[in-house]
């Protein structure tokens, strides 16, 4: 989690939407962020149902209220096509190195939300 993150209205509106602590939120948004580069190199969580996303990043909650709220504030962005539904909200600028060698490798582009181009950032040579 990059420096800072716990200091954005975002993510202190979401916590207290979801009624969670702001260290659990955080832990929250860590095993999110693992779930899809485990599960959905290109950020298309999405192509999961929300029980099961809630499910395995630990949320015992309602799942799609889960789900609305990290829409709502911007963790997560709605994707048109209705397979991929939804996708780590600018994945492709947070995405760290090992991930985005990984996707390189595999052919995999990283996905954005219908508000925003895909992009891939240049490798370093």
């Amino acid at each position: 989690m990059k420096v800072g993150t716990c200091n954005l209205l975002k993510f202190k509106r979401a916590a207290r939407r979801l009624e969670m602590e702001p260290y659990e939120f955080a832990g929250l948004l860590v095993f999110l962020w693992d779930f899809a580069a485990q599960n959905a190199l290109a950020g298309d969580v999405g192509k999961f149902e929300n029980e099961d996303i809630a499910s395995e990043i630990g949320y015992r909650g309602n799942p799609d209220e889960l789900i609305k709220v990290l829409v709502e504030e911007r963790w997560l962005d709605q994707h048109p096509d209705s397979q991929i539904r939804l996708v780590v909200h600018d994945w492709s600028d947070h995405v760290p190195d090992y991930l985005r060698k990984r996707a390189k490798r595999a052919g995999i582009e990283f996905l954005a939300g219908a508000d925003r181009k895909p992009r891939r950032r240049q490798e370093a040579s």
